[in-house]
C-alpha cells in the first residue's frame, strides 16, 4: 500500500533510497543554514557591555538601519521589535551581545 509521504513505489527490498530520501543530518544541517541565514539578514548592530565611574554596567552599541527596517518603522507606527541575544562567540572586539530587529 502507498502511503501519503511515499512519492514512488519501489519494487524489491534491497530499493536505494538515499538519493530521494535525505537522512536526518542532511535535513538538520539545512534548516540550520536556513536558520543562520535568516537571523543574519535580521542582524543589524551590536551592544558591548561597559561600566561607569559608579562601575554600574551598561550596554553601549550601534545598529546600521537599512531602508527596508525604516520602512518597517514607518509602519509600526515608530514601533520597533527586535531580540538582544549574548554573543556566545565573542573573540576580540567584537560585540557581547547581537542585535536583531524582527
Amino acid at each position: 500500500m502507498k502511503t501519503a509521504h511515499q512519492e514512488e513505489t519501489t519494487e524489491g527490498l534491497n530499493a536505494n533510497t538515499s538519493a530521494s530520501h535525505p537522512n536526518t543530518s542532511q535535513i538538520s544541517s539545512e534548516r540550520q543554514r536556513g536558520s543562520f541565514s535568516e537571523w543574519s539578514d535580521k542582524k543589524v548592530g551590536g551592544c558591548w557591555i561597559k561600566n561607569n565611574r559608579k562601575g554600574d554596567s551598561y550596554l553601549s552599541g550601534r545598529a546600521k538601519l537599512s531602508q527596508e527596517v525604516l520602512k518597517k518603522l514607518i509602519e509600526n507606527g515608530g514601533n520597533l521589535n527586535f531580540h538582544i541575544y549574548k554573543n556566545t562567540f565573542q573573540e576580540g572586539n567584537q560585540p557581547s551581545y547581537n542585535f536583531y530587529i524582527l
